[in-house]
């Protein structure tokens, strides 16, 4: 699709728009746009959240086990 100031690749089933300054052959589209569909079918199957979550993993300023926790329980 060509538009005055940018042109776009359509890849349809679902239609999407990718910018062509983004993706400069059909090839690499078409394998970003099957790419996509894949993870988007397996989110629903599994029922995964969209909404980012406070991952475990992360260090967390006051937190339990944190410096500034056990500071605190220090002054107690």
């Amino acid at each position: 699709m060509h538009c005055p100031e940018s042109r776009w690749w359509v890849v349809t089933n679902p239609t999407y728009l990718y910018e062509q300054a983004d993706f400069k052959s059909r090839e690499v589209v078409l394998t970003f746009h099957i790419g996509l569909m894949l993870r988007v079918e397996y989110a629903q199957e599994r029922n995964v959240s969209v909404t980012p979550s406070q991952p475990s993993c992360c260090w967390i300023p006051g937190g339990a086990g944190s410096r500034h926790s056990r500071r605190a329980r220090q002054r107690r």
